[in-house]
């Protein structure tokens, strides 16, 4: 099969999952449903994709490259705007996802997290904002999956702009306090 055509099909797959996470939820998914709804055969689903996690994954993927790199995402408010990047914070991109609205709000999404940035994760954790607080890349990880899903449940679960706005606010002063505490505190030993 030539790339494009393969290129095609994953892309069908990826979209019959999300137009099914309109109707109903990732856990009551089946295989036969995605394929019948991308217009591809099972074998052909198997061929691009070795079971949904793996198609809920990509599209997870897809909307994190949709989002501003994690040291930036970590810093919020004003440092995150000094960049000029064109990307979205992660949680504004949350409340606004596009045509990612059905995967953001499907319950696996949060459930799943830590697999979506278990490639971006530790790599970035030797290197990131926490660990020049002295602690060490295990616990920047698991900072960082607090924060991220922290994010997410707030995001998703406040219905007013008006109140998001100022939660959001609440929150970035909350993040940039915690990261001054910890730059404060004494190394464990």
């Amino acid at each position: 099969m030539s790339d494009i055509r393969n290129e095609r099909t994953e892309q069908a797959i990826r979209q019959a999952m999300l137009d099914l996470l309109k109707k109903k939820p990732f856990d009551c998914l089946s295989v036969t449903e995605v394929a019948t709804a991308a217009g591809v055969s099972r074998s052909a689903f198997y061929a691009h994709f070795a079971n949904l996690q793996e198609v809920f994954e990509a599209l997870a993927r897809g909307f994190h490259n949709t989002l501003r790199d994690l040291g930036v995402q970590l810093r919020c408010g004003a440092d995150a705007e000094e960049t000029g990047m064109p990307k979205r914070p992660y949680c504004m991109a949350l409340r606004d996802a596009g045509p990612y609205e059905a995967l953001v709000k499907d319950p696996h999404y949060l459930s799943e997290l830590k697999n979506v940035l278990g490639d971006v994760l530790g790599p970035w954790a030797e290197q990131n904002i926490y660990c020049a607080t002295g602690i060490g890349a295990d616990q920047a990880s698991a900072l960082l999956l607090f924060q991220m899903t922290g994010c997410c449940t707030a995001a998703m679960s406040c219905n007013d702009d008006v109140a998001w706005e100022k939660t959001r606010v609440s929150i970035d002063a909350f993040i940039r306090a915690g990261l001054g505490g910890l730059r404060q505190r004494q190394p464990m030993e």
